[in-house]
Protein backbone atom coordinates (compact mmCIF):
# COMPACT_ATOMS: atom_id res chain seq x y z
CA UNK A 1 0.00 0.00 0.00
CA UNK A 2 1.35 3.72 -0.84
CA UNK A 3 1.49 5.67 2.39
CA UNK A 4 0.93 8.59 0.23
CA UNK A 5 -2.61 7.43 -0.26
CA UNK A 6 -2.97 5.67 2.77
CA UNK A 7 -5.63 8.29 4.18
CA UNK A 8 -7.02 9.86 0.91
CA UNK A 9 -10.51 9.63 2.71
CA UNK A 10 -10.38 9.74 6.68
CA UNK A 11 -11.28 6.59 8.18
CA UNK A 12 -14.63 6.21 10.58
CA UNK A 13 -13.53 3.39 13.53
CA UNK A 14 -16.65 2.12 15.71
CA UNK A 15 -16.78 0.29 18.90
CA UNK A 16 -20.15 -0.11 20.58
CA UNK A 17 -19.79 3.04 22.58
CA UNK A 18 -17.82 4.73 20.63
CA UNK A 19 -17.11 6.48 16.65
CA UNK A 20 -14.24 8.26 16.23
CA UNK A 21 -14.50 10.21 12.74
CA UNK A 22 -13.03 12.80 10.79
CA UNK A 23 -14.23 16.61 12.15
CA UNK A 24 -17.25 18.59 10.31
CA UNK A 25 -17.42 21.84 10.36
CA UNK A 26 -20.81 21.64 12.38
CA UNK A 27 -18.66 19.84 15.44
CA UNK A 28 -17.11 23.90 15.91
CA UNK A 29 -20.00 24.66 18.87
CA UNK A 30 -18.62 21.90 20.72
CA UNK A 31 -15.28 22.25 19.94
CA UNK A 32 -15.09 25.93 20.79
CA UNK A 33 -16.58 24.78 24.37
CA UNK A 34 -14.14 22.71 25.27
CA UNK A 35 -11.34 24.78 24.13
CA UNK A 36 -13.08 27.60 26.43
CA UNK A 37 -13.41 25.13 29.18
CA UNK A 38 -10.15 26.43 31.66
CA UNK A 39 -10.47 23.02 33.61
CA UNK A 40 -9.51 20.95 30.43
CA UNK A 41 -7.18 23.76 29.16
CA UNK A 42 -4.89 23.61 32.32
CA UNK A 43 -4.28 20.12 30.89
CA UNK A 44 -2.87 20.89 27.47
CA UNK A 45 -0.79 23.61 26.11
CA UNK A 46 -3.10 25.73 23.90
CA UNK A 47 -4.62 29.41 24.35
CA UNK A 48 -8.67 29.10 25.59
CA UNK A 49 -10.24 30.59 22.24
CA UNK A 50 -12.00 33.69 22.47
CA UNK A 51 -14.36 33.07 19.25
CA UNK A 52 -15.54 30.21 17.56
CA UNK A 53 -13.46 31.14 13.97
CA UNK A 54 -10.28 30.35 16.39
CA UNK A 55 -11.38 26.69 15.87
CA UNK A 56 -13.04 26.51 12.70
CA UNK A 57 -11.21 24.18 10.15
CA UNK A 58 -11.36 23.38 6.37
Amino acid sequence: MNQNNAFNKFPQLETENLILRETKLSDAPAIFEVFTDKDVLKYHNIEIATSIKEIEFN
